[in-house]
């Protein structure tokens, strides 16, 4: 890979994602020792656990593994408070999922659940895990009936669609809306660049229902496709320098489930159909690598090996990616040559969809991300 100078932030990253991996395998007694040797300070893990979006995960594990003794009180306690926060901030999205999804299929639109609520009722490594926002994904062709079915709940539109809003979503995937402290991220597709070709109706073919916790059910991805959404998003975050361990972590609950029964063949020559086994493969590498979890997961480890080996990274290069500021030229390289398609294209594509982009997404942190910020008392 393109190498760099580590970052600032590279070695206490390498640490909170060893010290992750750690308890992910069951290994306590190390994570207890990178505490006491000193290779992340009560400070870092509470930075991190916040710019990384794990207070929910660490706080779940702080007396089990041990780990709130090694802890000054105030710091264990500030991360309790930060994790009750954010699950009351879950909650209050939880609360108006039924009405959101209610609207959307009187408006004759199938929605389908991605995500937050999704993964942490389908995947039990993740059963704690929090979020800001409802995602949901909608077929392209009825995504102005989507919107208008939000409208009527109250919902505004807070993305900027630049010129029309049928003109950037040929360039974006995905536009937020907002009702007080409810958030919906309406989603069309999964992704967006000019060498995708992914099947979009095949996502509704393949889809289930998936009983919720509180009664009612929603319509999701298969496990397959869940996996590959979560690759390819962790890829351009990654590749804007706004990837998160979080999302490692969503992928390593994925794999934990499917990584011995899935035919891993298959899901690498639907990739290089849909030309994203690049993109896929990359972000692959970064998570086996930050999360140490190629051991746990033979299945994908030994795919990726024989698929894409010039994907690989090592968990210190992984770190780097990870702590990365947005825009970082070290994460822009890295993800040129990652692509599914020559460098003249991803580069025109950069171009002409940046204006769009700048528009709907905006310069500064995410709306999720600061909401979520602003609920903890943190900062993006």
């Amino acid at each position: 890979m393109t190498r760099a100078p580590r970052s600032i932030d590279s070695e206490p990253l390498h640490a909170i994602a060893a010290l992750v991996g750690d308890l992910l395998a069951g290994r306590r007694a190390r994570a207890r020792a990178r505490i006491e040797r000193g290779d992340l300070s009560a400070d870092d893990l509470l930075r991190l656990a916040e710019g990384q979006s794990l207070g929910w995960f660490l706080a779940a594990h702080l007396d089990a593994s041990g780990l709130r003794g090694l802890l000054p009180a105030k710091a264990a306690a500030r991360l309790d408070e930060r994790s009750r926060r954010r699950r009351r901030m879950c909650e209050r999205q939880v609360a108006g999922l039924g009405e959101i999804l209610a609207a959307l299929e009187a408006a004759g639109v199938e929605p389908i659940l991605l995500k937050g609520l999704h993964l942490r009722t389908r995947f039990p490594r993740v059963a704690g895990r929090t979020f800001a926002d409802t995602d949901v994904l909608v077929p392209r062709a009825r995504a102005d009936d989507a919107e208008r079915a939000l409208r009527s709940l109250g919902f505004a539109l807070e993305s900027r669609p630049l010129i029309s809003p049928a003109l950037s979503r040929r360039f974006t995937h995905g536009f937020d809306f907002v009702r007080g402290d409810q958030r919906v991220d309406l989603h069309w597709n999964l992704a967006s660049h000019w060498s995708y070709a992914i099947d979009e109706a095949g996502h509704w073919r393949r889809s289930r229902e998936l009983a919720l916790p509180g009664g009612g059910s929603a319509r999701v991805l298969a496990d397959e496709d869940v996996l590959h959404e979560l690759l390819v998003s962790f890829f351009e975050d990654l590749d804007r320098g706004g990837g998160r361990l979080r999302s490692a972590l969503d992928v390593d609950a994925v794999l934990a489930e499917v990584d011995s029964t899935l035919d891993w063949d298959s899901f690498w020559r639907a990739r290089k159909v849909d030309a994203t086994a690049g993109p896929c493969a990359s972000s692959l590498a970064v998570v086996l690598a930050s999360l140490g979890a190629h051991e746990r997961f033979p299945g994908a480890s030994r795919s990726l090996a024989a698929t894409r080996p010039d994907a690989a990274v090592d968990s210190r290069d992984a770190a780097v990616l990870l702590g990365a500021s947005k825009g970082l030229r070290h994460n822009k390289r890295w993800a040129m040559d990652r692509y599914d398609c020559p460098r003249w294209k991803h580069g025109a594509w950069w171009l002409a969809s940046l204006p769009f982009r700048l528009s709907v997404y905006g310069t500064r942190p995410g709306p999720r991300i600061a909401s979520e910020a602003a609920a903890t008392g943190g900062t993006p």
